[in-house]
């Protein structure tokens, strides 16, 4: 691994991601040391490193300015296929959090950043996504005095925000996903004075957001919405929904520029679903994971929708017997998918992972991480030929280390490599790959001082 951030500070929540040509992107929190030494959480900084297709990291930089205040959060970031960047956080101007960008044009330097939301309330949890043309689209969640609102921007075009969600109930957990003509789609929690809903706005290229709708039912919550999109601007929502008896998965989908069809519910009722993750791939095709109880332990399931056809029946991906949890997926633009997870074998837990080709059955899982010391936090990136790439923790008797394992399309798993150091904890790892299979893994490992952000790349 290389260290991208210098060793006199503190660093934390790496983001990495890819363009088209194997650009690499990597951003991340920075705290500085005060004067004895010690950590100073009021001057956190966002830097950001770059590495061309093949190339070596550039040096970091600062994206955000020290002097302007205290505090931070976790930083998002989007790369289009030009190379494009732009990166979102948020941070405090001394009185309110706000919401920050900075912009990266296509080998050029950082600019400087800028205020997305209006100061005098606290705003946060961003997200953002970015088109070819990089036109970005930020949203997040602020208060406005009396409730959260859930708030959008679009560089180049309507850069003051705007609402997106109704005043008079909070709303939160914004979500966006952009498609190659621009067109947007956000989703994101709000009350309705009873249970709090699911709900979705879209803007075309070039438009103005259309009023927010209702994706869940009322009459019981619904929570952690995550949605995803294709080329053609068909989206794909998922959510958990209270039954009233237990949480399940549902889910919606719109056809680009159409309207939101009912939800469905993918898991079966009877026992608590969580944690849905969504995949989509170019055509619309979707794989959907979540955990679910068996009524014994937590296994891990996924469903599978061909674009304008009807969900399949869920398949259970890891063996009932012991618990299974923190499924993640990948899903490559021809629609081969791969999902990990993290699952107990009697004694400790281990990553394991299951395959699927487009249109195909899921493989039996197979386990990654080895045994003997505990393994998390898996996470999976797939190439356009289907090879993938995983990363996830793993104890090895003194430390946490981050590990990797890479799969060739229809290829087994070859054996898990160490990517951090020993001597020292490592973890909250991700990994991103692009079209040509190029992966870069980012993690965070102490150096006996300090959490420093490390990362190593393959080719």
């Amino acid at each position: 691994g290389e260290d991208l951030t210098a060793n006199d500070k503190i660093a934390g929540g790496p983001q990495v991601t890819f363009d088209a040509r194997g650009n690499a992107l990597a951003v991340w929190i920075r705290a500085e040391f005060d004067n004895d030494g010690n950590a100073n959480p009021t001057n956190p900084i966002v830097q950001a490193a770059v590495r061309p297709a093949g190339g070596t990291w550039q040096t970091s930089v600062n994206l955000s300015v020290a002097a302007q205040g205290r505090g931070g959060g976790a930083v998002r970031v989007a790369v289009n296929a030009q190379g494009n960047a732009v990166a979102v956080w948020t941070r405090s101007n001394g009185t309110n959090f706000i919401v920050q960008g900075a912009v990266r044009p296509a080998g050029r330097a950082w600019q400087a950043p800028i205020d997305l939301s209006i100061a005098g309330q606290d705003a946060g949890a961003p997200h953002v996504g970015i088109d070819p043309q990089g036109d970005a689209v930020a949203v997040w969640a602020r208060f406005n005095g009396t409730n959260d609102v859930v708030q959008a921007a679009v560089r180049l075009h309507d850069v003051t925000p705007v609402d997106l969600s109704a005043v008079g109930q909070d709303a939160s957990d914004p979500q966006v996903a952009v498609d190659s003509q621009g067109d947007a789609v956000a989703v994101w929690t709000r009350s309705n004075g009873t249970n709090f809903i699911v709900q979705a706005a879209a803007r075309p290229a070039g438009g103005a957001w259309q009023a927010p709708i209702n994706l869940s039912a009322t009459g019981q919550n619904a929570s952690t919405p995550q949605v995803g999109i294709d080329a053609q601007g068909d989206a794909v929502a998922v959510w958990t929904h209270f039954s009233g008896t237990n949480d399940i998965v549902q889910a919606a989908a719109r056809s680009g520029g159409g309207a939101w069809q009912a939800p469905v519910n993918l898991s079966a009722v009877g026992q608590n679903a969580v944690a849905p993750q969504v995949g989509i791939d170019a055509q619309g095709d979707a794989v959907v994971v979540w955990t679910r109880s068996n009524g014994i332990n937590d296994i891990v399931q996924a469903a599978a929708r061909s674009a304008g056809g009807a969900w399949q029946a869920p398949v259970s991906l890891s063996a009932a017997g012991q618990n299974a949890s923190d499924p993640q997926v990948a899903v490559n633009a021809q629609g081969n998918a791969v999902a990990v997870w993290t699952r107990s074998n009697g004694s400790n837990d281990i990553v394991q992972a299951a395959a699927r080709s487009a249109a195909g059955a899921w493989q039996a899982p197979v386990s990654l991480s080895g045994t003997g010391q505990n393994a998390s936090a898996p996470q999976v990136g797939v190439d356009g030929q289907g090879d993938a790439v995983a990363v996830w923790t793993r104890s090895n008797g003194s430390n946490d280390i981050v590990q990797a394992a890479a799969r060739s399309a229809a290829g087994a798993w070859q054996t898990p490599v160490s990517l951090s150091g020993t001597g020292q904890n490592a973890g909250a790892s991700q990994v991103a790959v692009n079209a040509q299979g190029n992966a870069v893994a980012v993690w965070r490992r102490f150096n006996r001082s300090n959490w420093i952000v490390q990362a190593a790349a393959a080719a």
